[in-house]
């Protein structure tokens, strides 16, 4: 059966770099992309595909269709399975994918956003889907790549506070 062992957030989804330092650092062989945009243009699909390793395979479904077809999944595959939000991955575990623990690679800054580390920028449904994700039981951290020490995201987000997230690093 496959497995996902490794689950990151990271809103520009594929990029080379990254993903020739994880893929080999974890053993994937195959890069799932959960995310509608991306499942909805061969465009994108085949950009992205171009910063991911010859060896490695690569699946582009939206969120339902990866609750769907990752338990009917029948090969054998170690999974780094990658979403653009925190609320799409709150949605994939509801539909039950086995998550329990998130990489937090890069939300970009954006209007509306509060930036809260160099490579993290939150808004109000960002904290929200972080703070359901702790309470789903997923440890949360920061790490851009596999050489920057790992940043654990504290275990409890105060809710009196409109925009407190990552108040304090473990690590």
């Amino acid at each position: 059966m496959s497995k996902i062992i490794l689950t990151r957030i990271d809103d520009r989804l594929v990029h080379g770099q990254i993903f020739m330092q994880w893929c080999g650092e974890v053993n994937a062989d195959m890069i799932l992309i959960a995310n509608n945009d991306a499942a909805a243009s061969h465009f994108k699909q085949g950009l992205m595909d171009m910063a991911v390793p010859a060896d490695i395979e690569t699946r582009y479904w939206s969120i339902k269709e990866t609750i769907i077809r990752y338990q009917k999944m029948e090969n054998d595959y170690r999974i780094f399975l990658v979403v653009r939000s925190p609320e799409d991955l709150v949605e994939l575990i509801k539909g039950g994918l086995d998550v329990q623990k998130v990489n937090i690679g890069n939300l970009q800054m954006a209007e509306g956003k509060i930036q809260k580390t160099t490579s993290v920028s939150v808004n109000e449904d960002d904290i929200k889907a972080f703070r359901q994700l702790k309470d789903m039981g997923c440890q949360m951290e920061i790490k851009d790549c596999r050489r920057v020490n790992q940043k654990i995201l504290m275990q409890s987000l105060a809710d009196n506070e409109k925009y407190l997230l990552f108040p304090k690093y473990i690590g």
